[in-house]
């Protein structure tokens, strides 16, 4: 798991909809961003914290090769509107997103 730069997103899952929302992260989502160009790999780690509404914290990170590969990324039709998300689970997730960290 080594890339030079890495996109962060922390997000939490209302309760209800966790079980169906990380299979579909798992199952989907995760490799459609690791498959973007540029994109290295994908890994989602689950967060011992919860919200202080109950909801279950996560963190999904992106390897990428660039940050030209990033930004093309977030200027690119991935992203357009939210993108490769699935607009079932709006209103389950609550998310904040790093764009970028250079790492090493």
């Amino acid at each position: 798991m080594d890339a030079p730069y890495l996109y962060v997103v922390q997000f939490w899952v209302r309760p209800d909809a966790e079980a169906k929302l990380v299979a579909w992260l798992r199952e989907k989502h995760l490799q459609e961003v690791a498959d973007q160009p540029g994109f290295c790999w994908a890994r989602m780690v689950k967060l011992e914290q919860k919200s202080v509404d109950g909801w279950q914290g996560y963190v999904n990170i992106y390897g990428v090769d660039s940050k030209a590969a990033l930004e093309a990324y977030f200027d690119g039709a991935a992203r357009q509107p939210r993108g490769l998300f699935d607009f079932r689970f709006e209103s389950c997730v609550s998310s904040s997103a790093l764009r970028k960290m250079r790492t090493g």
